[in-house]
């Protein structure tokens, strides 16, 4: 806490972004390779009307890799400016605890 103002808790976009790329990339390969050996758990083909080059190859798995990676990072960079925004407009529970102690008589 600095000032009346609480700094912490606040999320790292490039670390959010990367995790959840690595996250999303590896699922859509996963679920690509599994298209490939004939495990149908989700369509590809659909997949690959929303992300160019997704098809259930060995080059669309590549592609999925690519296009989850790429789409995770935007989403986690976006999801943890919002929640840092957010944060910044209000206190957290360590502040206001700061603020209770600070305003009791001592006694």
């Amino acid at each position: 806490m600095v000032g009346d103002r609480c700094y912490g808790m606040k999320l790292s976009p490039l670390a959010v972004g990367l995790s959840l790329g690595m996250l999303n990339g590896i699922i859509l390969m996963l679920f690509t390779i599994g298209e490939i050996y004939g495990l149908h758990i989700i369509n590809i083909e659909q997949w690959g009307n929303l992300y160019p080059g997704v098809a259930p190859t060995w080059l669309g798995c590549l592609m999925g890799l690519a296009w989850g990676f790429l789409g995770g990072l935007v989403f986690g960079a976006i999801l943890a400016e919002v929640y840092n925004v957010c944060l910044s407009g209000s206190h957290c529970c360590c502040c206001q605890a700061a603020h209770q102690s600070v305003d009791k008589p001592i006694q």
